[in-house]
């Protein structure tokens, strides 16, 4: 995948890329744009007048997410500012969520309620300036936001947009890990994912950490795309076309690969692309006992 430059598209036309493209990415209940509301009608007793907006909305499981898409020029730390209290005012509302979402425009009547179970919150604001990289403007200057915050620049979004026209909906899965969405906060269906292994005990792997135990499994790509969950490309420093591109992460996806691999298999019935990947398990895998012997789950 090459990221050369940012998209030239702006205003109401770049909500509708960033809308669609989360649509394609299997985030399906994503809405707007949506016209200015009254802040009044969430916090009755607010001056009559005060009036904010939300460019979209999408509603992800038990999440809702508040999406802010600017091309404007300069001042995204002041507009972050603002965003983030729009979003928090919307939050602390104490009326019904249905009567919330039903002041904006962009959400069908017959969507209102996909958000009556909404219990957690995030909040996405895309920025198309150079100064939220220039200026490092990152969640972590808002501590008190943390976990609900995600700033994503020009580069970071076209990186999401690129990678959804290539592998489609299972590009969900690194947009819900840049939102900090757990699965079961998702609402996705988790299957009990059991794997027979080679397992070899009480290796080190590299001089420098402890050692480990190391399994040998064998997974799908269909398995391993719904189960990976990491970011191929998040905003480092840059990272494109600078000295520093060879920072270690995951690799970015190419498209002329990407047809070179189905090609090859495709070819042949005896084709096989196998690859090795070293991962992490975290704490929740276990051995089990099964009819058919021991497996990782």
């Amino acid at each position: 995948m090459t990221i050369s430059s940012a998209s030239p598209l702006s205003g109401e036309q770049l909500h509708f890329q960033v809308r669609d493209t989360l649509r394609k990415a299997g985030i399906l209940h994503t809405y707007g744009p949506h016209e200015t509301v009254q802040m009044a009608w969430f916090h009755p007793g607010t001056s009559s007048g005060v009036e904010f907006e939300l460019d979209l909305i999408a509603v992800i499981g038990t999440v809702a997410v508040l999406i802010e898409v600017t091309s404007d020029g300069g001042q995204n730390s002041n507009k972050i500012k603002k965003f983030i209290s729009n979003c928090k005012a919307l939050k602390d509302s104490t009326e019904p969520l249905r009567e919330i979402f039903n002041r904006f425009t962009g959400i069908p009547d017959d969507q209102l309620h996909r958000f009556e179970g909404v219990n957690e919150w995030r909040f996405l604001y895309i920025g198309y300036t150079d100064d939220i990289r220039d200026n490092k403007l990152t969640p972590d200057k808002y501590l008190y936001l943390t976990d609900e915050l995600q700033i994503v620049d020009k580069y970071t979004w076209e990186y999401f947009h690129e990678l959804t026209e290539l592998i489609g909906g299972y590009a969900k899965h690194e947009i819900l890990a840049s939102l900090n969405i757990s699965a079961e906060q998702a609402g996705e269906e988790s299957q009990p994912v059991l794997k027979e292994f080679l397992k070899i005990t009480h290796r080190f792997i590299s001089p420098k950490t402890p050692p480990a135990d190391i399994y040998l499994i064998k997974f799908s790509p269909d398995e391993l795309l719904k189960l990976s969950r990491v970011t191929r490309y998040e905003g480092l420093p840059l990272g494109i076309g600078s000295s520093e591109s060879s920072a270690s992460y995951q690799r970015i996806l190419s498209p002329e690969k990407l047809r070179n691999i189905r090609s090859f298999i495709s070819s042949n019935e005896l084709s096989a692309f196998p690859t090795s990947l070293t991962a992490v398990l975290n704490p929740g895998w276990q051995e089990v006992s099964t009819e058919d012997g021991p497996r990782l789950m």
